[in-house]
């Protein structure tokens, strides 16, 4: 029955106990630390321009509540390479990686660069991390569009010339 399901791996952030999800990715995480808040502005900045988003952004609507979806990667390295040099700050952070065992019927949809899943139907096998360094404030995951676009080109992506990250991050 292994070939019935699937390893994929996420970067996840704990949330506060008693907060309705447990764990969040760092893109919808609403508890984070103050640095990694910053560090995840950047990063969303980036991935918008250089990372691709699922075939069809409004497939999370399709998913609400019980059935919402996670995004995830096929591999360790996938993951690795998803985040490259942000991935050691987050984890720095209190960031989580986390291993899951999914039915490939709880696959919503399988990318080379993503796995979109139906998160309760979902294994924890493994989850690597440690806690943050400083406490967990109330992040701005549902207004960073606008809190970005406020910010003068604070969150502009630049990367130097032959750089495989941001200038910000060097």
């Amino acid at each position: 029955m292994a070939d019935d399901f699937m390893t994929v791996w996420r970067l996840e952030f704990p949330q506060p106990p008693g907060w309705r999800i447990d764990w969040l990715g760092p893109y919808t995480s609403h508890w984070l630390t103050a640095e990694a808040e910053e560090i995840v502005r950047h990063m969303e900045v980036e991935h918008c321009v250089t990372h691709p988003h699922p075939r069809d952004p409004s497939i999370f609507a399709a998913y609400p509540g019980d059935d919402r979806l996670s995004c995830g990667c096929a591999s360790r390295v996938l993951l690795e390479r998803w985040f490259g040099a942000y991935l050691p700050r987050l984890l720095d952070q209190g960031a989580h990686v986390t291993q899951y065992s999914v039915p490939l019927d709880a696959v919503v949809e399988d990318s080379p660069e993503q796995v979109l899943f139906i998160t309760r139907r979902a294994t924890v096998v493994d989850r690597a991390g440690h806690e943050p360094p400083s406490p967990l404030l109330r992040s701005s995951a549902g207004s960073r569009a606008s809190i970005i676009a406020a910010s003068g080109g604070t969150y502009d992506y630049r990367a130097e010339p032959g750089s495989t990250h941001p200038e910000w991050l060097a």
